[in-house]
């Protein structure tokens, strides 16, 4: 699939970077299922480690709070024994986050209410290496707090608390062992949380005065970290965030006067940091998630009913694309794992839906598939090579007992044995360019990460000669070079070009 010029520089055509890519995607997806040990609605879901975990919940027919954790361990493809992991406090819309450092797995499920709204301080623990559960509380009792983890911090931060809504921060470091708090700008509920580049975002929500426009940025760069404000260019609750190529993206939600169509994008790389653009169509409820060097933005509530759009934002290009669900819904549930993003059931409008909308990156396409039981409100995470859709409310009691696990077409593993494999540049996060990479064996920022290329060479032991070079594509042409290395000397040229996903052949000479 390579061809050699004279200058020992190996190049590739679009053709078969293609069949490359292909010959290493073998196989189809599979769905199944797993029953929670306790039916539920209103669970929360996160992972960590090995771990993906199922927490709390409300059982709308018996009336009742749920304090059971189910548990599935990837390392042993196993889960929880029923009646094994339980909350301290059965509960529910709590709020979970996780810190998943090399030396760090920690699980956390704070806060939440009961059915008499009684309000929780507690927070339980997982220490995914060890095994076990500790309790701590927040500063406060709250419910409806927004939860996201920066460079070994975990932040849960305002809420409703039994005077009102509240500006209290509480903030967990894995460094010391220590809790701290802070406040918010503004007392608020119903935040959108992000995090990009080692900060943290509180963006929007309803304050005791009405819609916020206040955006609360936590810079960890100093010992005790430091807090910032900011402001959205529409006040607003309800709306979505995620983040993806160095950017932070608050979408869509409810202003003062009806749907909003507004997105603000922060670019901590840039002079002026906040920029503003618009959805296709105003709406709030819409469920986020980001793959492939891409922000979606599916579905939700509009001023004319359920919508079926998805708003694709492109952060390499700056630009919008849209594409349509194969059914109009909101209150879907969102996640990604490998190539894929993955927006699971909803409300239809007319009733609870099981369609399953599946975006694949690697190949730019869409496709469609179902859920077990059609339900929303679904506890949704991912972990290796699974994405999970727990629980949520169905049409009846035993709706609420499943979990739909869906497993992406497995893929041939790589070894450095092998006389080539598959190399992927590009400018997507570390985070983003793992999942993409599936053999495990590398996952470069193009850039910046020659000494990665030199130390994968070296721990794989390879006699190589020239090496090659990659570029990008704009359309049907091929826009320069972006790197030419040649063994021992590692250079770099022309990386600026560097926009879409290309897969090498690193080849053995």
């Amino acid at each position: 699939v390579v061809s050699t010029q004279s200058t020992g520089v190996l190049k590739m055509n679009k053709a078969h970077c293609l069949l490359v890519f292909l010959l290493f995607s073998i196989g189809s997806a599979t769905w199944t299922t797993h029953p929670l040990s306790v039916p539920r609605e209103k669970l929360s879901a996160t992972s960590v480690g090995n771990y993906a975990l199922f927490a709390g919940g409300f059982n709308d027919y018996s009336n009742l709070e749920i304090g059971v954790v189910d548990i599935y361990d990837s390392s042993t493809d196993t889960w929880s024994e029923e009646g094994t992991s339980y909350l301290s406090q059965p509960r529910y819309d709590l709020a979970a986050t996780s810190i998943d450092d090399p030396t760090v797995k920690i699980a956390f499920f704070a806060g939440g209410r009961d059915l008499f709204e009684g309000l929780y301080d507690v927070v339980d623990i997982l220490n995914a290496i060890s095994n076990t559960w500790t309790t701590s509380q927040l500063s406060e009792a709250r419910t409806g707090l927004s939860a996201t983890s920066i460079g070994g911090k975990a932040f849960f931060a305002g809420g409703s608390s039994a005077s009102g809504v509240s500006n209290v921060v509480d903030i967990y470091s894995s460094v010391t062992g220590a809790w701290t708090t802070s406040q918010l700008s503004e007392a608020r509920t119903g935040l959108s949380a992000t995090s990009i580049g080692g900060k943290a975002f509180f963006a929007g929500g309803s304050s005791a005065s009405g819609v916020s426009n206040v955006v609360d940025i936590y810079n960890p760069s100093s010992v005790t970290g430091t807090w910032t404000t900011s402001q959205l260019s529409e006040a607003r609750t309800e709306l979505s965030a995620t983040s993806v190529g160095g950017k932070a993206l608050f979408a869509g939600g409810m202003s003062g006067t009806g749907f909003s169509d507004r997105v603000d994008i922060y670019d901590d790389s840039l002079t002026e940091k906040w920029s503003i653009s618009s959805l296709s169509v105003a709406r709030t409820d819409l469920s986020a998630t980001s793959v492939g060097g891409k922000a979606f933005f599916a579905g939700g509530m509009s001023a004319s009913g359920v919508s079926n759009v998805v708003d694709i934002y492109n952060p390499s290009t700056k630009t919008w694309s849209t594409h349509s669900l194969s059914e109009a819904r909101r209150y879907i549930s969102a996640t990604s794992v490998g190539s894929l993003a993955i927006f699971a059931g909803g409300d239809n409008g007319v009733g609870i839906s099981n369609r399953v909308d599946i975006y694949d990156s690697s190949t730019n396409t869409w496709s469609t598939d179902s859920l077990s039981k059609a339900r929303y409100g679904i506890a949704a995470t991912s972990l290796g090579n699974k994405a999970f859709f727990a629980g949520g409310l169905g049409q009846d009691l035993s709706d609420l007992y499943i979990i739909d696990i869906y497993t992406p077409p497995p893929t041939t593993p790589l070894s450095c044995a092998s006389s080539h494999f598959i190399l992927y540049l590009t400018k997507y996060t570390r985070t983003q360019a793992v999942s993409k990479c599936s053999n495990g064996l590398a996952s470069i920022d193009g850039n910046d990460k020659l000494n990665e290329i030199k130390s994968l060479i070296l721990s794989c032991n390879k006699n190589i000669g020239e090496l090659f070079w990659i570029g990008s594509w704009s359309g049907d042409s091929y826009v320069g070079k972006c790197m030419a290395l040649k063994w021992p000397s590692f250079t770099e040229r022309d990386c600026n070009s560097l926009f879409y996903v290309i897969c090498l052949s690193l080849i053995h000479i």
